[in-house]
């Protein structure tokens, strides 16, 4: 992340050494525990987030009828499949020794291409996302008796409008919005 920083042109150099310093005190400080205390709570404030979208998208804009802690229940059971990705992505990065493993269509594309719009791109199109939201498609078809396909469109529409904005704040921020 601080290589991505420092290659953002407007991020001076002296706010870059401010950023390095912060960055080596956090650490090694007592930040670094407070961070793996409060990082379930993060993920289950954004698992939150997911169920109340797809919760306001099924009952107001498709007609259905199911409750939040359903459809909560789902997402946090989609999400045992991200542990599975990071699982993956760390063993595939200790077998070789580089950290930034790809597990999407981006691939196919040369490590060089990394700063690419269409390495951007493809690499939303990330294997595990897409295991995860075929089986988010099926947990919804079942909670709100929607067809497969109908609860599919729901899912992708919303990973697709999600990646569009997830593009632009990183097309925006030089590269630094990196958060799937």
């Amino acid at each position: 992340m601080l290589d991505k920083m420092s290659e953002n042109p407007f991020i001076k150099p002296e706010m870059m050494a401010e950023i390095e310093k912060q960055t080596e005190e956090t650490r090694d400080g007592l930040s670094s525990y407070i961070n793996l205390l409060t990082t379930p709570l993060w993920v289950t404030a954004f698992w939150a987030i997911i169920a109340a979208v797809v919760t306001f998208t099924g009952n107001i804009m498709l007609g259905g009828d199911a409750k939040f802690k359903l459809l909560f229940a789902v997402t946090c059971w989609t999400g045992f499949i991200d542990l599975l990705r990071a699982l993956a992505r760390t063993l595939l990065t200790l077998m070789n020794g580089n950290p930034e493993i790809a597990t999407s269509l981006a691939i196919v594309l040369s490590p060089d291409d990394k700063k690419s719009f269409l390495f951007t791109l493809l690499n939303r199109f990330d294997f595990f996302s897409m295991w995860l939201m075929i089986v988010y498609a099926i947990g919804i078809s079942v909670i709100y008796k929607f067809s497969v396909q109908k609860s599919a469109v729901m899912v992708f529409g919303l990973w697709a409008l999600w990646s569009a904005i997830f593009l632009f704040l990183n097309k925006l921020t030089g590269g630094m919005f990196t958060f799937v």
